[in-house]
């Protein structure tokens, strides 16, 4: 029997959460709630769920153990360590925090980590931050040090080398 894989989703993470992120306005809504063909909505659902289902039996496969149960534990502990990352991305982090989280040992979970995610969990930390701050620099008018001290950078001159190696300009040029 087919078994799906118990994984927390961030809204943004999966085509199913960017759905159900576009119908929640519209469910909420008594008088657009009518229109909505809820047959056609469920199939869309569920084959949002499959195709998510799919993504991450890949993220599994990618571990390389032998025993096929022992990928899907360590893709569990992972995981959950990815979502501690999400949850208190904007807090310090450590290694030693999300291995134990992760249950694994640290060198463990960094190598795990990497196999399943394609970066390190540092990487990983920087780009939401990155991603966060981008966010502040378009809807914020604090101040480059205030955006960057809150978003986990000891400097702005730290904060200006990293976002511009992932956007290409600096937090300057990109506000404009």
């Amino acid at each position: 029997t087919p078994v799906f894989t118990e994984k927390v989703f961030g809204l943004t993470e999966s085509t199913l959460g960017n759905f159900l992120q576009a119908m929640t306005p519209i469910l909420r809504d008594s008088e657009k709630r009518k229109r909505v063909n809820f047959d056609e909505f469920f199939i869309t659902m569920a084959e949002h769920l499959v195709h998510s289902e799919f993504q991450t039996k890949l993220m599994i496969d990618s571990l390389k153990n032998e025993k096929p149960s022992t990928r899907e534990e360590l893709y569990r502990r992972i995981s959950l360590a990815k979502c501690h990352i999400d949850e208190h991305y904007l807090q310090e982090l450590n290694l030693d925090t999300l291995a134990e989280v992760a249950m694994t040992s640290k060198y463990h979970f960094l190598r795990c980590f990497k196999e399943i995610y394609h970066c390190s969990p540092y990487h990983y930390v920087l780009q939401k931050r990155l991603q966060h701050s981008a966010h502040l620099l378009l809807k914020d008018r604090h101040s480059l040090t205030e955006i960057a001290l809150e978003t986990g950078f000891t400097d702005r001159r730290a904060f200006n080398k990293a976002f511009k190696k992932m956007y290409g300009t600096l937090p300057t040029a990109f506000r404009t």
